[in-house]
């Protein structure tokens, strides 16, 4: 919404459905829509501000997410918090900002979520960290226009509105244009000018004569965004303290404000999340403040809000909204990641997911076939999903060396299948347990499988363009697929046809994307010396068999790399896997000490060899009720007491290693203690975390309050570096701080 303007609004959050959507092909959003029933997305009304979205089934029924039960995850309470937090105290939150006359709050939210991360994680500092909300809004509605471009077609369509910048948005247009690497752009490349509608204009002139390159210009790239609307309370803390600051939508309304002594505060009942017309940034909170103009029945607490209306307004731009105001939604991170981290983007999907979501209560599998197109041999090391639900199980496989337009009919690289549990529903980077090189010209697919736990589960899919206003989509045969249970086939999603009629549907693109690094010839060359092939041969067309052609996971014995069920004996692709089998494993660490809560991943304190050994790992937990791994090596502390985990592998040609694990308390403080505190330039000293008896933090992070009089390492060694004084910081694995002042003399 821009500041002038109020405007309610009427809408639920993006839904899901019950079983696959049949939908059919169409030449074009107006043409007629089938008979069958489906599910289809539709904006709910817009204005120059926050723009949302219902999902309803083909009666008009409206079909609600909320349906599905939440995860545990989502339920648990955090690790204990601080009373209050203010996340400008560790200066990761960037200066106020204003919209202007524009409805861009949408973008000022999500940036100033995505800046934090960028800051938290080390990747910029606060003096240089502004990124462009013209840049982000104007690319969410200005798709690619090059035919040849895989993203070509996709596209926001709103109708009513000339101006860009007034076109509303939220949290999904932000995560979606974010995730094709549009940006996050430098606030210098693409300066956000609205004071008043002439400057609108003016930016609205400059960002539609750009050069093309302005689009995929990046300070960072986004990594995860996280949406936090069925977690708990602490549950959102912990993650706006982790993060430095989290996008919110709400209903925001001037006469809702209240002021005394000089803190503006919000609390209304009259409105729900079906009104949220705003996005604002959560960057604290106190669990004390109860300057209301009506008390809240819940009682005292409310979030420390950074809103986007310039530092005039509230209390220089900030102000504290009820944890219990009725309109409270969308609570969502955006993390940031290095715009170095990988090199190529593969990827169909523009607009995230759209007008429809395959969902049943069994496993669903999707999958995309790419073509590596560059000069140079890519690395494939990572994927990207959405999910749609909290605590949603997946499995994400890669086949090299396609030999046909079936995306398992290849080389199954059982050595980068990765198990995992998104925790949160949202966006999520997954670096692959290990990575392939595909060499020029090559393709290769990406296949995830999302499990199902007795629970309705979905994957996300473009689905079709939607009525009038909404989302526009481009796809091509032979891109995205979906395997059909009753089958065992994999169907093309732009001519899927539902089993038993004889129409064909078009679903566009699965969500689903593939990162790649640029790597040198000879490392490719290296890579092929050893990498033994292992391909199967997929189901013959029309065959509803099981054999490993129509099977997601390629081969029907377990080749997943997790090693939760073991391997079959006698199966060539099984023996395959294991041409190259561990035959030494050795420990870093036969004993470690963790907090209740703390996770860690295992596999760092394990050594294997030999180094290009193609099998995997196996985790027993003497006692699983303090800590059990799972596949991936990556163990939590549940209880405290002591789990003995032993090690193994399929083969047993290793002998097996144990690392016994002490789970202690979380600390509930931490106090830092110097060995100096007074240090000439050069000079150096130890930074120590101190926890209360019997508790424990694997994880210690350092900071330093000035880099430039003093840095510190992962170790907490403290380096003088010019005259001045400085806090070193000391942080446990549950936000629990504190912090040292040291001086340094010239």
């Amino acid at each position: 919404m821009t500041k002038r303007h109020v405007l309610p609004r009427i809408l639920s959050l993006a839904l899901a459905i019950s079983s696959i959507i049949p939908m059919q092909v169409q030449a074009s959003p107006e043409e007629s829509s089938p008979s069958l029933p489906m599910i289809t997305r539709e904006l709910t009304g817009q204005n120059d501000g926050l723009n949302r979205y219902k999902y309803v089934d083909a009666s008009g029924k409206t079909v609600e997410l909320s349906e599905n039960p939440s995860s545990e995850t989502g339920k648990r309470r955090a690790a204990a918090l601080p009373s209050s937090f203010d996340a400008r105290e560790e200066s990761v939150v960037t200066d106020i900002k204003d919209q202007g006359e524009t409805g861009a709050c949408w973008a000022f939210g999500a940036l100033k979520s995505l800046e934090s991360s960028s800051m938290r994680k080390g990747l910029s500092s606060l003096e240089n960290t502004d990124f462009s909300e013209s840049h982000l809004a104007w690319y969410a509605y200005h798709g690619i226009s090059d035919v040849s471009h895989p993203l070509q077609g996709d596209s926001n369509k709103i109708i009513g509105y000339e101006n860009t910048y007034n076109q509303g948005g939220n949290y999904m247009s932000a995560i979606a244009t974010l995730a094709n690497w549009w940006g996050a752009a430098k606030e210098e490349d693409a300066p956000f000018t609205g004071n008043t509608q002439r400057e609108v204009t003016q930016m609205e002139e400059k960002m539609s004569s750009a050069e093309e390159s302005l689009r995929t210009k990046s300070e960072v790239h986004l990594a995860n965004a996280k949406n936090y609307d069925y977690a708990d309370l602490s549950v959102k803390k912990q993650a706006v303290m982790e993060n430095g600051s989290m996008d919110v939508s709400l209903y925001f309304s001037t006469r809702d404000v209240y002021e005394k002594d000089g803190k503006y505060s919000v609390y209304q009942t009259s409105r729900d999340k079906e009104d949220a017309n705003h996005c604002v940034t959560i960057i604290g909170w106190d669990d004390d403040f109860s300057s209301f103009r009506t008390a809240p029945a819940q009682g005292p607490g409310a979030w420390l809000i950074a809103n986007s209306y310039g530092k005039n307004w509230g209390s220089q731009g900030y102000y504290w909204v009820s944890y219990y105001d009725a309109s409270l939604c969308e609570f969502t991170t955006f993390e940031a990641d290095a715009p170095d981290s990988y090199d190529m983007n593969y990827s169909y999907d523009g607009c995230g997911y759209g007008s429809g979501l395959i969902g049943q209560d069994e496993d669903i599998s999707i999958a995309n076939i790419f073509t590596n197109a560059s000069n140079s041999p890519q690395k494939i090391s990572a994927a990207a999903i959405y999910t749609i639900t909290d605590a949603q199980k997946y499995e994400v496989s890669i086949y090299r060396s396609l030999k046909s337009k079936n995306p398992v009919d290849g080389d199954h690289v059982t050595k980068c299948t990765t198990q995992g549990t998104a925790d949160y529903n949202g966006y999520h980077t997954i670096p692959l347990r290990e990575s392939i090189i595909v060499a020029p010209g090559e393709s290769f697919s990406i296949t995830v499988k999302y499990i199902s736990q007795n629970n309705t589960i979905y994957a996300p899919i473009e689905g079709q363009p939607t009525q009038g206003n909404g989302l526009l989509f481009g796809s091509r045969a032979g891109q995205s697929f979906i395997y059909d249970e009753t089958t065992g086939q994999w169907r093309d999603s732009t001519r899927y046809t539902e089993q038993g009629l004889n129409e064909t549907y078009n679903l566009n693109n699965v969500c689903l994307k593939a990162f790649g690094t640029n790597v040198s010839q000879e490392e490719y060359d290296e890579q092929q010396k050893t990498h033994i092939p292992n391909i199967s041969t997929p189901a013959p067309t029309g065959n509803g068999g099981d054999n490993s052609g129509g099977n997601p996971n390629g081969n029907s014995s377990n080749a997943t790399g997790s090693g939760s069920n073991g391997a079959s004996s006698g199966n060539s692709s099984t023996s395959q896997a294991f041409k190259r089998p561990i035959t030494k494993m050795t420990l870093k660490s036969k004993k470690i000490t963790i907090g209740k809560g703390e996770v860690i991943d295992i596999t760092k304190y394990l050594t294997a060899s030999p180094a290009n050994a193609t099998e995997y790992f196996l985790y027993q937990s003497s006692k699983k009720s303090v800590a059990n791994p799972d596949g991936r090596g990556s163990l939590k502390g549940k209880k405290t007491g002591k789990a003995k985990i032993t090690i193994s592998t399929p083969s047993g040609k290793a002998t097996p290693v144990t690392l016994t694990v002490t789970v202690k308390k979380a600390p509930s403080s931490l106090k830092a203690k110097a060995g100096k505190k007074t240090l000439k330039k050069g000079k150096t000293t130890k930074v120590k975390a101190v926890l209360p008896k019997n508790t424990a933090s694997n994880k210690i992070i350092y900071r330093s309050s000035n880099k430039k009089i003093a840095t510190v390492n992962s170790k907490g060694v403290v380096k003088a570096k010019k005259r001045g004084s400085v806090k070193i910081k000391v942080k446990a694995f549950n936000g629990k701080s504190g912090s040292v002042k040291i001086k340094v003399k010239a």
